[in-house]
């Protein structure tokens, strides 16, 4: 899932995805968390980008409590206690995620398994970037060194790079963020990797309006919402259409900034995730002026209409109301 073969092996799992959930279900049931764990935790970027985050972090939680969890080997109950904090981030609950990532590191260093050291950095990174940016900062620059150096083909180096160019957009540095963005969308071109590739667009949109380049955010976002409907991933689209609100609000359109805030909270809300916390300080600001253009009234009124669309089809409205063919009709 994080190489080059990545399409091929999500199509095979999309094909046993019924009977690898009801086998990770069924070791549950019998009380065998290694079975669990060694199924489950190999395939976080699957869950991940399939919107299954909030159905796997409850199997999660059943693995833990059971009493053969006190048992596991090192590794096992490391990789649990990881994909659980990762549950937690996505959740919106970071600090209950900090201190279950320090003891994955200090697991980690004792398994001496560079992958988990770098993913575990990448995660406590994530967790502090709205706490103390520079700490955070330096814990990802430190999970992408050990991410190379595991030779990890590439997922976790765009990982890792994703989430630290937002620490740089939060700085109020949209070219250093351009500029990591950048270098991390093409290590997910060389894996062709379609989910990050759709999630760096999104990214790139977002630094593009920071420096106030309407026309090449829009691009951007266009080109990734193109891959969100062809993924259909909920999380995913949602970003997309929280960056078309801003382009929409830039070109004084906050009736359609407002449903299309309205979309992404819906497409949220479907699959159970929180905004990730290196982007919740943008989002916020995004919509309390989208709320302040549209007016408070009809700013719910317009965002409930827009959580009754379907993603793809508020991407594809996004999409119209944002392109040059509607500026040209709003001039005429």
């Amino acid at each position: 899932m994080s190489g080059p073969d990545n399409r091929r092996w999500s199509a095979r799992i999309d094909a046993e995805l019924d009977d690898l959930r009801a086998t990770i279900r069924h070791a549950v049931g019998r009380d065998d968390a290694e079975t669990a764990v060694r199924i489950a935790a190999p395939l976080f970027v699957y869950w991940w980008s399939h919107g299954l985050l909030a159905a796997m972090s409850s199997l999660a939680e059943d693995a833990a409590r059971l009493p053969s969890a006190r048992t596991m080997s090192a590794d096992a109950a490391a990789r649990l206690c990881w994909a659980r904090s990762m549950f937690r981030i996505s959740a919106g609950r970071t600090a209950a995620a900090v201190p279950m990532l320090r003891a994955v590191l200090d697991a980690a260093a004792e398994l001496g398994d560079i992958q988990l050291t770098a993913h575990a950095l990448a995660g406590l990174g994530l967790a502090s970037a709205h706490t103390d940016a520079g700490d955070a900062s330096a814990l990802l620059d430190r999970a992408v060194e050990q991410f190379r150096r595991v030779g990890d083909r590439q997922w976790g180096v765009a990982y890792g790079l994703s989430t630290r160019g937002q620490l740089a957009l939060q700085a109020a540095d949209p070219a250093t963020a351009t500029a990591l963005h950048t270098e991390a969308l093409a290590a997910a071109e060389r894996i062709d990797n379609d989910h990050l590739r759709a999630q760096l667009r999104d990214l790139l949109g977002v630094d593009a309006l920071a420096a106030g380049d309407v026309a090449t955010a829009r691009a951007h976002l266009a080109a990734a919402a193109d891959l969100h409907i062809g993924l259909f991933d909920q999380e995913g689209s949602a970003y997309c259409l929280d960056g078309l609100a801003a382009v929409a609000l830039a070109q004084g359109k906050p009736d359609v900034s407002a449903r299309l805030l309205g979309a992404a909270r819906h497409a949220r809300d479907v699959v159970g995730v929180s905004i990730w916390p290196w982007l919740q300080a943008i989002t916020d600001a995004g919509a309390a002026a989208v709320r302040a253009a549209a007016g408070a009234a009809d700013f719910d009124r317009l965002t409930a209409e827009g959580a009754r669309l379907r993603a793809v089809d508020a991407l594809a409205y996004g999409l119209a109301v944002t392109g040059p063919e509607s500026a040209a009709r709003a001039a005429a």
